[in-house]
């Protein structure tokens, strides 16, 4: 189920429950029984992880912005988008933005891949603060 949701980040819980023949409540309480959070919550957290992999992977040649690349995971709303990240990674999404890749830094999408390992397992997410990448010096 977490696969379908990984790649389906765009969908609202109807469309979930159909991909996983289950009802809309059916899955949202045994997303809070083995899971701790709702479907939402983890489509949520699943466009932020990869917001942030863009982020870090953001070439500055290409003229990037927060903007473009909120835009392009729906993030409607840039101050909640700005405030979900600063909660999730320590930093804003324009400082992440700047901040140059360091050689040997853990990469975003193999952090992205164990969280949602630890999630299946029931665990909660393993990007706890010393294992997030840095978002600066």
């Amino acid at each position: 189920m977490l696969a379908t949701i990984a790649r389906t980040h765009d969908r609202d819980v109807a469309e979930l429950a159909t991909a996983v023949p289950i009802g809309v409540r059916g899955l949202q309480q045994s997303f809070r029984k083995h899971h701790r959070q709702t479907p939402l919550g983890l489509l949520r957290r699943v466009r932020l992880d990869r917001a942030h992999r863009d982020l870090l992977a953001a070439d500055r040649a290409d003229c990037v912005t927060v903007g473009d690349i909120a835009n392009r995971w729906h993030f409607g709303n840039a101050g909640r988008f700005t405030s979900e990240c600063r909660q999730a990674f320590g930093c804003s999404p324009s400082r992440t933005l700047r901040t140059p890749a360091v050689p040997g830094s853990p990469d975003p999408s193999d952090l992205h891949g164990r969280a949602l390992d630890a999630v299946q397992r029931g665990r909660g997410s393993s990007t706890t603060a010393r294992s997030r990448p840095r978002c600066g010096p």
